[in-house]
């Protein structure tokens, strides 16, 4: 069907054309050769305002060159103009489709009926389905059966809002193809084409990120607990010492005070007898100066700054077995010359905790505590052929706990094998710089631990 265009009155001019002369372009085969779907109907206004339909041009003779040339032009312009554009069109798909099939998260294309037109390969690895079975698809396949009115519903008052709901982000779940539910976060924008309104769904999973949340909020509530527990035994220490202070210390240095206001008051008769009664008050501060230093070493091991760890938990054993009637037996060997302040003191702290429920609730006077270096650790064990114990049941205890907490601080690691009737090992395991004793440094410090 030929398409009728107007031109002002300057172009049939310039194509030698007369006012009120339509021409047929399509009846000239020169004309329709150059561009045969190309034949539109010419009007000329005429000098009246109206147009003249009538009469044709007087056949090729009538045309002038550069008419010919100008319509040639306008459909070449024509042509190209569509190239480009239907050009343009093929890369921005190529690169829209080039960015969706990339993306790090499940990207989805929805239509207005929840039909997917389209999937990236993230998707196929979250949903577990391959592209097959998506594309085409309702989308409700990947929702959890409880959620399916709630998502048909929002889905269809999302495309109603989506001129002002775009980038919209919710956080639900979602179902795989094997029909477990997992954690996500779906982010929804809306594409307006001419086509109609179609939803882009980018889909995240959430299921480490709630692991990791839901690992720091047990860690906080256990920290919470911790600290509470800590405060607690701080304050039991405390009152311990005080209690040790007041009934201790302070009476047996008020019982000694009076005795020796006696003395002065009422002294014996004989220089012996002075003699004797200096000996025995020489004897008694030397017990409370034994009791101060116990303390003061219960508070800090100061063998550990001046005599090193090896001497330190010897001395640790010693005390044990005075103090608590253990037999607690010590070994070591190729210990590093230099262990750090901070690696010393947990190291320590563990074989006092470790000996101490040994006492309390091993029901065995028996313990071995080996101390060993190695490549790049030192490792203590420190081991009794007890009762035993449930490890699940006493896993949160405030000894254990307090283990882990000063490994942690020093990069270590606790292992514990316990079973009923079967004894109790604890072995800890702490990076150190390699630097071995020489054997005669050993013996030395050997005999000055004696």
């Amino acid at each position: 069907m030929a398409r009728q265009w107007t031109w002002r009155s300057s172009v049939p001019r310039l194509c030698g054309l007369a006012l009120g002369v339509t021409a047929l372009l399509y009846a000239h085969p020169a004309l329709a050769a150059v561009s045969p779907h190309l034949q539109p109907q010419i009007t000329v206004p005429d000098p009246g305002g109206g147009t003249s339909p009538g009469g044709t041009v007087g056949g090729i003779r009538e045309w002038h060159v550069i008419g010919i040339g100008l319509f040639c032009l306008i459909e070449a312009l024509l042509i190209v103009g569509l190239l480009i554009r239907r050009e343009a069109r093929v890369r921005a798909d190529e690169w829209f489709q080039q960015v969706v099939e990339t993306a790090p998260t499940g990207m989805l294309m929805v239509d207005r009926d929840g039909t997917v037109l389209l999937a990236n390969a993230q998707a196929e690895t979250l949903f577990g389905y391959g592209r097959g079975d998506l594309l085409g698809r309702p989308a409700d396949r990947l929702v959890p059966e409880y959620l399916l009115e709630r998502f048909s519903t929002g889905r269809a008052k999302f495309v109603a809002a989506s001129p002002t709901r775009s980038g919209t982000r919710i956080d639900t779940f979602a179902r795989r193809k094997d029909g477990s539910a997992f954690s996500v976060e779906i982010g929804l924008s809306a594409l307006r084409t001419p086509r109609g309104t179609f939803v882009l769904v980018a889909v995240t999973d959430l299921t480490e990120r709630r692991r990791v949340e839901e690992e720091l909020r047990t860690s906080q509530q256990e920290q919470r607990v911790l600290t509470g527990r800590m405060l607690e035994a701080q304050e039991a220490e405390r009152r311990r010492i005080a209690r040790e202070l007041h009934d201790d210390l302070n009476q047996s240095l008020a019982l000694l005070s009076i005795e020796m206001e006696l003395l002065a008051c009422v002294p014996p008769t004989s220089a012996p007898q002075t003699s004797q009664r200096m000996r025995e008050f020489a004897a008694r501060v030397k017990e409370l100066s034994s009791s101060v230093h116990d303390l003061s070493h219960q508070l800090h091991p100061s063998k550990l700054e001046h005599l090193g760890l090896v001497a330190a938990l010897k001395g640790l054993c010693q005390e044990r077995n005075r103090s608590h009637g253990l037999i607690a037996t010590f070994k070591y060997d190729a210990v590093p010359e230099s262990v750090p302040a901070d690696v010393a003191l947990c190291v320590y702290r563990i074989a006092q905790e470790a000996l101490w429920n040994v006492a309390k609730h091993s029901g065995t006077l028996r313990a071995t505590v080996d101390l060993r270096g190695g490549s790049n650790a030192i490792r203590l064990r420190v081991s009794d052929d007890g009762d035993g114990f449930d490890l699940s049941a006493v896993n949160a205890g405030l000894g254990l706990v307090s283990m882990r907490e000063r490994l942690n601080l020093v990069g270590g690691e606790l292992v514990i094998d316990s079973h009923r009737a079967g004894g109790t090992r604890i072995d800890v395991r702490v990076p150190v710089p390699v630097a071995r004793v020489t054997e005669p440094e050993l013996a030395s410090v050997a005999e000055d631990c004696s």
